[in-house]
């Protein structure tokens, strides 16, 4: 496990080991690792940054600029990037806050925008740039590729063909609840990962894990 702190990268084995790597970055974002064991972080200077096995710190995307360009490595811009993932190819997504978008970098560095509409900070299920995102708190992937996202009220899944559906909780209610679907309810649902073909869920506000 690696985990983001202050100006540091911590990494916790499975004996419980914690080290320490300072790392000349401030105000980390989001964090994620490959199938090599690279790490990427998301950056408040609107960059995504690649920490290699070998200890290497490379920008790997963003000019640093805020927008929302596609483009190769640093030709490409983002809006106060947070949440990342990495799927089964090594590619990784982002959650570009600020530009309401999920973004997707290849291992050739090309920047391409993959689902979510620009600017637009609705809530909509659909295929591709005609679905909307308000936010996303934690995104992960699931062993059949799909891209699982917590948003605060919901639990929302995209498909490798970028399908966005609502599988879990409203777009807009808030509260506790158990239940099949649109049902349930969560209240600020800020981290999610898969295991057995189950997704857990970190429904912070309601201190539960569901």
């Amino acid at each position: 496990i690696s985990m983001l702190h202050d100006y540091g990268l911590y990494r916790i084995t499975s004996s419980a080991t914690i080290t320490r790597t300072d790392l000349p970055l401030s105000h980390q974002q989001g964090i994620c690792a490959d199938s090599l064991g690279n790490i990427y972080l998301s950056v408040e200077d609107n960059k995504i940054y690649r920490y290699t096995t070998n200890g290497v710190l490379t920008v790997f995307a963003g000019s640093g600029n805020t927008g929302h360009a596609d483009g190769n490595g640093i030709f490409s811009s983002f809006t106060y990037p947070t949440s990342l993932a990495a799927d089964a190819a090594d590619n990784i997504f982002v959650w570009d806050s600020q530009n309401g978008l999920i973004r997707k970098i290849d291992q050739s560095r090309n920047v391409t925008t993959y689902a979510g509409k620009y600017n637009n900070y609705s809530i909509v299920d659909g295929v591709g740039t005609n679905a909307a995102f308000n936010s996303v708190s934690q995104m992960c992937f699931d062993d059949a590729g799909n891209l699982i996202l917590a948003c605060y009220e919901s639990i929302r899944r995209i498909s490798a063909t970028t399908k966005v559906t609502t599988i879990a909780g409203s777009f807009s209610v808030s509260g506790y609840a158990n239940g099949a679907g649109n049902l349930a309810r969560f209240n600020r649902a800020s981290g999610v990962c898969v295991s057995g073909g189950t997704i857990y869920v970190a429904d912070s506000s309601n201190q539960r894990v569901r």
